[in-house]
């Protein structure tokens, strides 16, 4: 595949945002200490062990009740074009203070990434999620998380001078 195929194919970045939906007290008390008895049990007994295969059983399945408490959302950075459309939709309240309306950007933005990538979700729905379903901070969080989403750059783990080697 050469280089114009490798970019045409790039997808937009995107990420996942685990949102708690069911409350993970006992979860966390099984997985912990399954993850304690598993290593416990681990340590003197090798893969053929039936204790160790018990507690690895018992370790997945307190790992997957954990899972369960979390529904993972998909979030996709707009298009440069639809992301510079959103800003000059929502401009900065009264002097201009700023790169847009923080009282109505944010949501439209998370709305914009979110949409279409979740199932059935429909506006209203996520509409009704922001407002009846999530705490401010995790619906805060959710607008952070669009923001560095759509405004990322460059990777400074990439180490300057970089490059891959081909065969």
């Amino acid at each position: 595949m050469g280089l114009r195929d490798r970019l045409r194919a790039r997808q937009r970045p995107t990420t996942t945002y685990p949102l708690r939906v069911a409350d993970t007290s006992e979860a966390e008390r099984e997985l912990r200490e399954s993850q304690v008895a598993y290593r416990r049990i681990a340590r003197h007994g090798g893969e053929d062990d039936p204790a160790v295969r018990t507690a690895k059983e018992r370790l997945d399945a307190a790992q997957a009740a954990f899972d369960a408490c979390f529904e993972m959302i998909t979030l996709v950075a707009l298009a440069p074009a639809d992301l510079e459309a959103l800003l000059a939709a929502h401009p900065p309240k009264g002097d201009g203070d700023g790169l847009f309306n923080p009282d109505t950007y944010p949501r439209e933005l998370f709305l914009a990434c979110v949409e279409g990538h979740n199932g059935d979700m429909t506006r209203e729905d996520w509409e009704h999620v922001l407002d009846e379903s999530c705490s401010y901070g995790e619906r805060q969080e959710l607008y952070v998380l669009v923001q560095a989403l759509n405004t990322r750059g460059p990777s400074s783990a990439i180490p300057k001078g970089w490059t891959p080697t081909r065969d």
